[in-house]
């Protein structure tokens, strides 16, 4: 593969909701990544995906029918690095392939399903909701 790439062909690595996996994995725009269905049942099938996107059709891709939501994903390279000091962990302590690349090249989608209500931090003193 040429590593010089045009504007045009420059890809981003992105997350996004689907209804359509089969449509989205055959879109000549997009490298594919993991599809997670994230609902069914009553619902219309939903399923979140991950891939990489010509930059330069990012817009188009985002108008398909198929496409419920869908965001480029961010580089938390620093924050990693960041929180690996924080928490005292030095380089001999991690894989081989985080100390030779930190990580590089690795997309990540983090699955929300709501809050806790219930949970400590999201209380009052009293005992209320903070929310």
């Amino acid at each position: 593969s040429n590593i010089f790439l045009s504007a045009k062909d420059e890809k981003i690595p992105v997350t996004a909701r689907v209804t359509d996996v089969n449509e989205w994995e055959s879109n000549s725009f997009i490298d594919r990544g993991t599809a997670i269905k994230v609902s069914g049942k009553d619902e219309e099938d939903l399923f979140l995906v991950t891939g990489r996107v010509v930059v330069d059709c990012f817009e188009d891709v985002k108008k398909k029918e198929y496409v419920k939501s869908i965001q480029a994903a961010e580089s938390y390279r620093s924050v990693v690095r960041k929180t690996l000091e924080d928490i005292g962990i030095t380089n001999n302590q991690l894989p081989i392939e985080f100390s030779q690349n930190e990580g590089e090249g690795v997309l990540v989608g983090i699955i929300d399903y709501g809050a806790d209500f219930t949970h400590e931090l999201l209380r009052n003193a009293d005992g209320s909701t903070v929310v």
